[in-house]
């Protein structure tokens, strides 16, 4: 034993990894800039009436992120807390209503932080889920005058996601909460009920490359143990509990508009250990709560065989009509879920009246795949999505069955940003979200504004019947004020978010009538004496003409002497014509805020940083990445050859990085080119072999294009990566494909063809990085490596 004690440190040594290293820290001007809290953030009401301004716990200590956990059907969970750990919790919250100005504080809960706080449809409630010792309970808060009122008894399980407490039909509260007697966990058998056997019969199963999966029976028995719930409704007036009848593994539930109707849907056996739980064999059901009836409305079976950028056959996407008592919608697709087969529509959206007799009726059919659908207050009027994955294409129709109108408002490309139409403005009822309408107008909300002179967020409103819209807000020139909707019943008042480069963000309510501006908040800047860099929005060309753009953050006290070492920080994205590629996603009025692991701490070390530089990979859907290597090195090309013509940047002191699909591109530029001299790569994926399915928009397979998989692979490369090159993960990454194994093997292969490379594996942390230890440790790795090889 002592001999094979001994052996362990040296293989460690062998492999590159530096154990027994201490958390280390920046200088103490990025730590002081590091600590500084940006102003409170404040989520209004879709009527504007009300808002929760809330402030958060940016950084958790390690200890949090330490914190027991288990990793079940696709997801990691706290054994305490039965769901998902909130790593940055609300600390202090109000209630903040904007026409008067007036700020409600509750009292704070004791013994926890808070995850959520969720306001009813009136604004009168809300709903404060809470993270303490004992697991996520719930109290409920009255807005007007601040007191609480605690649930006692009920804890909530979040470990299908943060839909456990909704307000629902009736101004109820639907709450998938644990049971009050819940047994103990299951004890790990002392010996195996028998081997973990996985058998195919010719069936395709192309799916991505999952995380945290089931891996026996025992794990079964945990996810049964932890997952399993009850739905019960909340009385928030008489702070009543009301079961339901209804539990088990439940992962979706939605109270029908008069509040007489539960839908909810139940995962059974057998389980998958090949995909997550949402792929699992699932009931689809409806409750009636007064007679007690249910009715199965489909039994989709496991899913572990869908086509690469397929979906589900059968129905899916289940809601309620907001303007109907109990009709129940969803979807179903009709190319059997698959994109490459030739049909004229692919998806019907279809209604059952009554949820517990009858069939279902088609309400309409989409061209391309459906994408969403908003209602109206009024019964069959509704604005329906789809879209084209492989053009990068979407269209909106408004259709009003009782007028008989079916008519296109949008259709354009998602990359299409100086022309985007920008989001649907709408509002929440007692029945659901419904969107806008008065006077034959509803309206849009684009956050962006994108012009070629930088983005100028506005709310517009377009007439259903001439197809005309009209700016009603623009962010003023020199601001960047981003529209966040109305405030009251009408369209005269409109809240806004408002900064400059000089001003941290604050709330304004713009009355139209007045064309007036009235200040909400006066939020102090909270970098005041603290940070010190300089920022310009930058433009360049690409070689092939197309225009690019990024942010460029200088040293405050940089005078323009001598050329810096250069940092550039980017993220690919996919685009099919050379029009759109160009258009710049650029705000130079933005406050410049720095949170976490920023690369823009760097210029204060001395950096010149283009941040967000753009890496278009321009072409057809099927062949697109096929030019991604050569696309990439000549954008990074570009960027080098116009800063270091301006003298800002040295050509022979640059270094590129990026995280996740920018780490995988800061890999490949190494390879393939000698633009740069070092490179930072965080959390990203080397080896396309090991994610063989299909990757970001990547849908062919390595059996059909094994020649690009292994170009486009920098870890098959890794003998050409002469320049240093810095792997930075998180322990627990579960993101698919991007494996910690991923960085720990480039590293390998960097060290085994001489190179030059450190592996950096932070504790408990995901594929962002969450804990103060680890983003200032990341911090300090960053500048370092920079100071070191540049």
């Amino acid at each position: 034993m002592m001999k094979r004690c001994l052996l362990i440190p040296t293989v460690l040594l062998l492999a590159g990894l530096v154990w027994g290293d201490s958390y280390k820290k920046p200088d103490e001007s990025i730590e002081r800039a590091f600590e500084a809290y940006p102003a409170d953030y404040i989520v209004f009401q879709q009527n504007g009436d009300i808002g929760v301004s809330t402030r958060i716990d940016p950084y958790p200590s390690l200890k949090d992120m330490m914190e027991p956990s288990l990793a079940l059907a696709g997801e990691r969970i706290s054994k305490r807390l039965s769901g998902e750990r909130d790593l940055t919790p609300i600390i202090a919250y109000s209630f903040f209503y904007p026409e008067e100005g007036k700020r409600v504080t509750p009292k704070f809960p004791e013994g926890g932080t808070v995850q959520a706080v969720k306001l009813n449809p009136a604004g009168t409630w809300a709903a404060v889920v809470i993270q303490g010792e004992e697991g996520i309970r719930l109290e409920l808060a009255d807005t007007s005058s601040g007191r609480v009122y605690p649930l006692k008894g009920l804890r909530v399980g979040t470990a299908f996601g943060d839909d456990a407490v909704q307000w629902t039909g009736s101004g109820l509260l639907l709450v998938r909460s644990l049971f009050s007697q819940q047994k103990e966990a299951p004890e790990p058998p002392v010996i195996p009920d028998g081997p973990v056997v996985r058998e195919t019969a010719g069936e395709k199963s192309m799916v991505r490359t999952y995380q945290n999966l089931l891996q026996n029976s025992y794990d079964e028995s945990l996810f049964e143990h932890y997952f399993t719930t009850e739905l019960v409704l909340v009385d928030p007036g008489k702070r009543y509990v009301r079961k339901t009848g209804v539990s088990g593994l439940i992962d979706d539930a939605a109270l029908s508009p008069d509040g007489r109707y539960l839908f909810y849907s139940r995962i059974v056996r057998p389980y998958s250990y090949h995909v997550p739980w949402y792929f699992f064999p699932k009931h689809f059901i409806v409750k009636d709560l007064k007679k007690g009836d249910e009715r199965i409305l489909h039994k989709r079976p496991l899913q572990e065989n869908l086509p690469i950028g397929g979906t589900f056959t059968g129905p899916r996407s289940y809601q309620w009509e907001p303007a109907c008592p109990h009709s129940l919608v969803w979807v179903e697709a009709l190319d059997e879920g698959d994109p490459r087969k030739d049909v004229p529509f692919r998806d019907r959206v279809m209604r059952l009246r009554e949820p517990l007799e009858g069939a279902a009726s088609p309400v309409t059919q989409t061209v391309e795949r459906f994408s969403g659908i908003t209602w109206s207050s009024e019964p069959g009027e509704f604005i329906v999505f789809d879209f084209d994955r492989e053009r990068l294409w979407y269209t909106a129709r408004y259709i009003d069955k009782e007028a008989g109108v079916d008519k296109t408002i949008i259709d354009q490309s998602i990359r299409d940003i100086y022309n985007r139409a920008g989001e649907l403005v709408t509002r929440r009822t007692d029945d659901g979200t419904v969107f806008v309408k008065e006077e034959g107008k509803i309206f849009f909300i684009d956050d962006k504004g994108a012009t070629p002179g930088g983005n100028k967020p506005y709310i517009a409103s377009f007439d259903l019947g001439t197809g005309k819209r009209e700016v009603l807000y623009r962010s003023r020139e020199g601001f960047h004020e981003t529209p966040l909707g109305f405030s009251g019943e009408g369209t005269e008042k409109i809240l806004l978010a408002s900064e400059s480069s000089e001003q941290v963000r604050n709330y304004y309510l713009y009355d139209r009538g007045k064309d007036s501006l009235k200040a909400l908040t006066d939020y102090p800047d909270p970098y005041e004496g603290i940070l010190d860099v300089k920022k310009e929005t930058v433009r360049y060309t690409r070689e092939d003409g197309i225009p690019l753009s990024g942010t460029l953050y200088l040293p405050g006290g940089y005078d323009g002497k001598e050329p810096l070492p250069l940092f550039i920080w980017a993220y690919p994205e996919e685009y099919r014509d050379p029009s759109t590629a160009g258009q710049a996603d650029v705000s130079p009025n933005r406050f410049t805020k720095i949170w976490g692991d920023s690369p823009i701490f760097l210029a204060m070390a001395g950096f010149a940083v283009l941040y967000d530089a753009s890496i278009p990979i321009v072409g057809d859907a099927q062949t697109v990445n096929d030019t991604f290597i050569e696309q990439t090195v000549d954008s990074v090309r570009a960027a080098v050859d116009y800063l270091a013509g301006r003298g800002i940047a040295d050509p022979g002191r640059v270094a590129i990085g990026g995280h996740s699909y920018g780490a995988f591109m800061t890999a490949n530029v190494l390879a393939h080119s000698d633009v740069c001299r070092a490179g930072i790569a965080r959390s990203g994926a080397y080896n396309r072999t090991l994610t063989p399915f299909g990757f970001q928009s990547e849908e062919r397979t390595l059996w059909e294009a094994t020649d690009f998989y292994i170009r486009v692979s920098p870890f098959m490369a890794a003998d050409r990566i002469k320049e240093p090159l810095l792997l930075i993960h998180g322990e627990l990454d579960p993101n698919s494909g991007t494996y910690p194994l991923q960085s720990e093997r480039m590293f390998d292969a960097i060290k085994g063809n001489g190179g030059t490379a450190r592996f950096v594996l932070l504790p408990g942390e995901r594929h962002g990085y969450y804990a103060r230890e680890s983003q200032l440790h990341v911090l300090a790795e960053m500048v370092q490596w920079l100071k070191a090889h540049l």
